[in-house]
């Protein structure tokens, strides 16, 4: 279970990046779909986001959320998943209108609670 809790928190992570300016672009969705398509529990993932976005959870409540996600699976949570989850943000943020300084910002946030734990 400590994998999917993992890839609950990165979609919850996906949709706080996605809400930072504004709300979640079909371009961001699609972007995802296409990321996690292929990943061990993409589908849990893309249905935490959807989740999300049907219930209009604050950027700052789904970001708390997938920290606390991470940091209670943090032993499953290796250096590669980290890299992983990160690349997978940035795709995210470069999917719609370029990568806006408050998708940075949460980005360089998640870079550095995960280097954390």
């Amino acid at each position: 279970m400590p994998q999917q809790d993992l890839y609950i928190g990165l979609g919850s992570m996906a949709y706080a990046l996605a809400k930072m300016d504004g709300r979640l672009q079909p371009e961001e969705l699609t972007t995802l779909r296409q990321v996690l398509h292929d990943e061990p529990y993409g589908e849990i993932a893309i249905s935490m986001i959807n989740l999300n976005d049907k219930y209009s959870v604050e950027a700052e409540k789904a970001f708390e959320f997938a920290l606390r996600r991470f940091t209670e699976n943090r032993r499953e949570l290796d250096v590669d998943l980290k890299k992983k989850f990160i690349g997978i943000l940035q795709r995210v943020a470069e999917s719609y209108d370029g990568t806006s300084r408050k998708e940075l910002e949460l980005i360089r946030r998640c870079r550095k609670e995960l280097n954390r734990l």
